[in-house]
């Protein structure tokens, strides 16, 4: 064994001792000789003396690049080359030479990636050449490629995604590093065109100079961009000649030139907004407002808004409210002055008054409103004498309303006219007085209409109306103390009324209290002496007279209400159902009893639709529709029969077919409906058996991975089940 070893480590050494011996010659055939310098040694002296050539020098000075000749020091020792490894690097140096001219050329025409493969190649090969400072220039190289690689791919994204200042940004480090870059250089006018036009859209005249005009003049785009900067320069004059301009119309139309170079200009359409509603053409403003404020527009889009461009918000607030002031207030100013302007046309002047009241209040500065409002005025007082007198006299006829609308017109035009200002307020009490008592009527507040009523006896003694209002009165009374049961007082109210009206008896009406009067006290009777059958009779009776009568109702809705109790608990749906509609119509409480009548369709539907499952056999289908019964109806006792069978045979179905655990739950369930069972414990006892054994011979399976194992348990099973 220890022979093996030596001779083992013998071949390693022979190995070694060949592989130096390789490089050893190697480097002797690189290189003629080693030279020790002397004092006097110069690199030239050193050509002639080995290659017999003066110009062979810079072969020497290549090869010992790391060795300055200017300072020779004697006993330095340097390397001679051969010529021929010297023609080698002659041949890598051409082929280094035309890679770098490919970049470069690929670099000037913007191919920065190609330039990038080209560089690198060389880079390899001048690193095996040893020359760093050609190896320094070209990773400088290499390093501005990708830089305006990088450059120009992020500002080709910035500029389609219409990011004109980032892609300006990166464009101009493009430029920067590769002036003759023409791609990168037509991109970079592209985008400071984009700006400026975008600039110019949104009314920033001076940015969209100042931008444009930083486009080189002699280029093809500078001619695009010339355009916007005149048209910049033009608005930008009309927006400060708007400004200095005290004279509203001159201003608009100043606006309006601007608008008409740049539709777009928001600011200018809200100052134009502003300016026309200030003008009092309301019907330009309101135009104007989706002009001048484009994006918002309702509820949903605001929202909308708002979480997409959160830094807008308190600017997107600001603007939807101003915008929905002026819409507003311009359709509130527009409404105003249409009815002002008819009114004035129908001679109605205090109507046309309010009106142009209420548009100056909108906006002080309306000159039409303010002529309309002086000429109404100023033709009101010249007809405040016909207008008084036509009061009067409506006063004198009893007919307090339209006197009151008279009166009160005059009183607007003079307050100082006593005689006017006697009839006005009289009429003012009058209409009060009269407006109160409808209302108090429409409340059934019966008394205080009544003294409302005979009030007009203070202000107009022999007014004939006084009666006609007081026989209305007690005749809604007396009508309403009859539909809640009160026939006796109902009487006594009917009777007042007639003394208010001749020729009225109202004979009918109080026969009919008579007889509802008699029947309710028969009622009671039946009812305090438990004679119900009797008094259900009694109560349909007096129900004919009196459909409203409360003791009917109420003893009719308790039996009903019973009744129909009874028939859902049993199941009868259907009927149970008939008997809620009846309920219902004599009820306060109509959608307690819908929610009844509708509980009574899903039971029913759902009896009928277990019905039809068990039929074919779907006992699962058949299980979920009596669940819904069992819902509305807890007491369905045929329900609860019928769907703890189910669960039973089902239960047994799964017993069968070896699916004990849903053996298990299901006779559980059984047991919950029927609650003492032995015939659901006996199933649950040996489906449980079952499961646990088919659960041991599971692990005994997997414990000893066997395949018989399961043979095995199925016969186990079959015989534990045939036991």
């Amino acid at each position: 064994m220890k022979n093996y070893i030596y001779l083992f480590i013998k071949m390693w050494i022979f190995l070694i001792i060949l592989t130096l011996a390789s490089c050893a010659s190697q480097k002797k055939s690189q290189i003629k000789g080693i030279h020790v310098l002397k004092q006097g040694d110069t690199c030239q002296q050193l050509a002639i003396q080995y290659y017999n050539d003066i110009n062979k020098c810079a072969y020497i000075k290549e090869e010992n690049q790391d060795y300055s000749f200017d300072h020779i020091q004697p006993g330095d020792v340097i390397r001679i080359p051969l010529i021929k490894e010297r023609k080698r690097k002659s041949e890598e140096y051409t082929k280094v030479n035309k890679n770098v001219t490919t970049a470069e050329h690929f670099f000037e025409k913007g191919k920065y990636q190609e330039a990038i493969k080209y560089f690198e190649i060389a880079e390899t090969e001048v690193s095996n050449l040893r020359n760093f400072d050609q190896l320094l220039q070209i990773r400088d190289a290499i390093w501005n490629s990708k830089k305006a690689l990088r450059a120009f791919r992020k500002g080709n994204v910035a500029y389609t995604q219409n990011q004109y200042q980032n892609a300006i940004f990166e464009f101009r480090k493009v430029v920067e590093i590769n002036p003759k870059d023409q791609k990168a250089s037509d991109l970079l006018s592209a985008s400071l065109i984009k700006l400026g036009e975008y600039y110019f859209r949104s009314g920033y005249y001076q940015d969209a100079i100042l931008t444009l005009t930083s486009i080189p003049k002699k280029t093809v785009q500078f001619q695009k961009a010339k355009f916007f900067i005149d048209k910049s320069k033009e608005a930008k004059s009309n927006i400060q000649k708007a400004e200095n301009e005290s004279n509203i119309k001159k201003s608009i139309q100043a606006y309006e030139n601007v608008i008409a170079i740049n539709p777009e200009d928001v600011t200018v359409q809200k100052a134009l907004l502003t300016l026309y509603f200030r003008n009092g053409d309301y019907k330009k403003s309101k135009k104007q407002c989706d002009l001048a404020y484009p994006n918002i527009k309702t509820k949903d889009q605001l929202n909308g808004f708002l979480y997409t461009i959160i830094d807008w918000i308190p600017y997107v607030m600001k603007d939807t409210k101003t915008k929905k002031y002026y819409l507003s207030q311009s359709q509130k100013a527009i409404d105003a002055m249409s009815k002002g302007e008819d009114a004035y046309q129908k001679k109605e002047y205090q109507k046309a008054i309010t009106e142009f009241q209420k548009v100056l209040n909108i906006n002080p500065e309306d000159e039409k409103a303010k002529k309309y409002m002086a000429n109404s005025k100023q033709q009101g007082k010249e007809n405040f004498t016909p207008i008084c007198e036509a009061g009067i006299q409506l006063f004198i006829n009893e007919e307090y309303e339209e006197a009151y609308k008279k009166l009160n017109e005059a009183y607007f035009y003079n307050q100082s006219d006593a005689r006017c200002n006697e009839y006005y307020f009289k009429s003012c009490d009058a209409y009060e007085a009269i407006e109160n008592g409808n209302n108090y009527l429409k409340s059934l507040l019966f008394s205080k209409a009544i003294r409302s009523f005979e009030s007009l006896k203070t202000i107009q003694p022999k007014d004939k109306k006084i009666k006609s209002f007081l026989y209305k009165s007690y005749y809604q009374w007396a009508h309403h103390l009859f539909d809640i049961g009160q026939y006796d007082q109902a009487k006594k109210t009917i009777k007042k009324a007639i003394s208010y009206r001749d020729h009225d008896n109202q004979n009918s009406f109080i026969a009919d209290c008579n007889l509802a009067l008699d029947a309710q006290k028969k009622l009671k009777a039946l009812i305090d002496n438990e004679k119900f059958e009797r008094a259900l009779e009694k109560a349909h009776f007096l129900r004919i007279i009196n459909p409203k009568d409360p003791i009917a109702c109420s003893f009719l809705y308790g039996n009903l209400y019973n009744e129909a109790n009874v028939l859902f608990k049993k199941g009868k749906y259907q009927e149970a159902k008939r008997k809620y509609f009846q309920t219902q119509s004599v009820a306060k409480d109509k959608p307690f009893f819908e929610e009844k009548i509708i509980n009574c369709d899903i039971a029913y539907n759902a009896t009928v639709n277990a019905i039809n499952f068990r039929s074919l056999n779907e006992t699962d289908k058949a299980i979920d529709q009596l669940t819904k019964v069992l819902e509305v109806n807890p007491n369905d006792t045929k329900a609860v029969a019928d769907i703890s069978s189910l669960y039973l045979q089902s239960g047994k179905n799964y017993y069968e077919a070896y699916d004990f655990k849903q053996a298990i739950k299901n006779c559980q369930a059984a047991k919950k409906y029927l609650g003492k069972c032995t015939e659901c414990d006996d199933c649950i006892v040996k489906a449980q058996e079952a499961k646990n054994a088919k659960e041991a011979i599971s692990f005994e399976n997997k414990s000893n991975n066997n395949n018989s194992v399961f043979n095995n348990l199925f016969q186990y099973i079959k015989s534990f089940l045939g036991g």
